[in-house]
């Protein structure tokens, strides 16, 4: 049996660390890539005895680090103020409207 139901509020901080944790995930997934990208760059650079390319592989190490802390950071913030003109929105236009449909427990 189906039932609606309507979303009228999100939790702020809950919604915010939510997005956080995605973001921090889809950040540590665009270091990897932003990542092996500088390490090949940067071995490539050595060599061919660039002393330079060693820059690149610092920036492929940083990119390990900062895109994930820099991409959750953000998330979090941007969850934050999407619940928040959520919350806005629901209360003046009623919320999401929301079927969801009960299943048995097998025991």
């Amino acid at each position: 049996m189906a039932r609606t139901t309507k979303l009228t509020q999100i939790g702020v901080l809950s919604f915010g660390k939510l997005m956080g944790a995605i973001y921090v995930g889809l950040g540590f997934i665009v270091g990897l890539l932003y990542g092996s990208i500088f390490f090949i760059m940067g071995g490539m650079a050595l060599s061919e005895g660039d002393d330079e390319g060693m820059m690149g592989l610092l920036g492929g190490c940083g990119a390990l680090i900062l895109a994930p802390l820099f991409y959750g950071i953000l998330g979090f913030l941007f969850g934050l103020l999407m619940a928040w003109i959520y919350n806005l929105a629901a209360g003046r236009m009623g919320g999401l409207e929301m079927t969801f449909e009960d299943e048995p427990v097998a025991n």
